[in-house]
């Protein structure tokens, strides 16, 4: 059993490590004391608020924002009434020179015989990410902004030149399609990070509105999977030239056909999931739906070449009634 001296050794070298790590961490500690109202502030945190070491919870309120205030206050006190964490974002003004600042806070409640009696809290100032994070949201709408103006660019000049080039207009018709397809996939994805997924449902719905009118021929069913942003570009492409064959041999030509699009997902244990897009064509006039046997078009090949870009796998069965293909790409957890 260890001495009395060993333990209080051994209690200082902790606390020695514990105030080492907070001072590394840049972490702001609080401790309230619910019955006077009085906050204590370790020295990083007397930094970040520009305050003495021990404040009313008063003061503090008051320097938060107007704007976060009564939302932040509301929520502490309902983590008091009911003895629970809390933890929130909020602006703060600085004490000693009223310099705005971000903060994230974290508490937890002490509750002794069922009663709150104090509250103890870490903080973080998180004013450099935030503002970095609101710059590079600036740059992401104004690069929208950019890509937006240069696609309508690009779709103008080659209707254009089309004109100055008699019997183009299968060409140019085929590559505005899919220069709008780019377009539909670009708008679907921004708003977001390089990491945040994208629900296919989205794409989907993004790509085949165009094709589907007052007719309701289009019908979208199943989960709401996700997929990661870098197959957004390659998933609308790979749609549109789908669309493209109903329309000019399958299911989407005049007439009584209909597209049926339905979503699942697979999970797996030490993967992530699988997302399946079942694509089932209904016409009673197949005879312009193409075979097996048939020499692959551009825009099949371009099919294959984006199912291979993304490691996905697509089959493909021309039945009595019309197309059935299934397209099989990595998901998200």
């Amino acid at each position: 059993m260890k001495s009395s001296d060993t333990l209080a050794e051994d209690l200082r070298k902790s606390e020695a490590r514990f105030k080492r790590a907070n001072e590394i961490a840049q972490l702001g500690i609080a401790e309230v004391d619910l019955a006077t109202q009085r906050m204590t502030l370790n020295p990083t945190f007397q930094e970040m608020c520009g305050a003495p070491a021990e404040i009313s919870v008063e003061t503090y309120a008051h320097a938060v924002h107007t704007e976060d205030r009564d939302r932040v206050m509301k929520a502490f006190e309902e983590a008091i009434a009911d003895g629970a964490a809390w933890g929130d974002c909020y602006r703060f003004r600085r004490l000693s020179d009223g310099v705005m600042r971000w903060f994230h806070s974290s508490s937890e409640i002490e509750v002794k015989n069922g009663e709150a009696v104090s509250a103890f809290g870490i903080v973080r100032d998180i004013t450099a990410e935030t503002v970095a994070s609101a710059q590079l949201e600036l740059v992401n709408a104004e690069l929208h902004h950019r890509v937006k103006n240069l696609f309508g660019m690009m779709q103008s000049m080659i209707r254009i030149t089309s004109r100055e080039m008699p019997g183009s207009e299968p060409f140019v018709d085929a590559l505005a399609g899919r220069l709008q397809s780019l377009t539909a996939a670009h708008e679907v994805s921004m708003g977001t990070d390089r990491s945040t997924p994208v629900v296919l449902r989205q794409i989907l719905e993004a790509i085949l509105s165009p094709y589907d009118t007052a007719q309701n021929r289009v019908r979208i069913s199943g989960a709401s999977a996700a997929i990661p942003q870098i197959y957004v570009t390659p998933v609308g492409l790979l749609l549109h030239e789908l669309a493209t064959n109903a329309v000019k041999y399958g299911a989407l030509r005049p007439g009584k056909g209909s597209l049926a699009i339905d979503v699942s997902t697979t999970e797996q244990s030490d993967l992530p999931p699988t997302v399946t897009v079942q694509w089932d064509e209904t016409s009673s006039d197949c005879a312009g739906i193409g075979t097996k046997d048939r020499d692959p078009s551009f825009g099949t090949q371009l099919i294959d070449r984006l199912t291979q870009q993304m490691g996905a796998t697509i089959a493909r069965e021309w039945t009595d009634s019309g197309l059935r293909l299934r397209l099989t790409v990595a998901g998200v957890k």
